[in-house]
């Protein structure tokens, strides 16, 4: 596992997390970018390196599961990065597994314009200064 992809053939139905309420209630992450060469729904899930989740500011509940069910739930799985944009205030939060522990520590946070800068495996950097604000400016 060393190099990551995007897959754009993935279908949603083999990332949902579900909640362990036995609800049978789930989630897909907005983004997930995974090591290559998954072959079933469980080696997808153990080889993603980064979820991404953008906020929905005209839906309250889903801003709350983007902030503390979501990771909560990624970080028990390992998933060693998570990505929280948040749409209503413009700024985004880079969060990364504290080692030998289920719970994320703040590793670089931003505003819009400002790039993300992710940590290998990675090496590269998302710009932002293109993306718009929120709630989009009337023409």
């Amino acid at each position: 596992m060393g190099e990551t992809s995007v897959e754009r053939d993935v279908h949603s139905e083999h990332l949902q997390w579900e909640y362990r309420d036995g609800s049978r209630r789930f989630f897909i992450p907005d983004v997930a970018v995974a090591y290559p060469g998954a072959r079933s729904r469980q080696e997808l899930q153990d080889y993603v390196v980064l979820i991404v989740e953008v906020t929905s500011p005209d839906s309250p509940d889903t801003v709350a599961n983007d902030f503390g069910v979501k990771p909560k739930r990624y970080a028990k799985n390992g998933v060693p990065f998570y990505l929280l944009v948040d749409q209503e205030r413009g700024e985004w939060m880079l969060h990364s597994l504290i080692k030998d522990r289920p719970r994320y520590e703040v590793h670089s946070t931003g505003a819009y314009g400002k790039p993300i800068v992710l940590p290998e495996p990675f090496g590269f950097s998302i710009d932002t200064t293109q993306w718009p604000p929120y709630p989009p400016e009337a023409e």
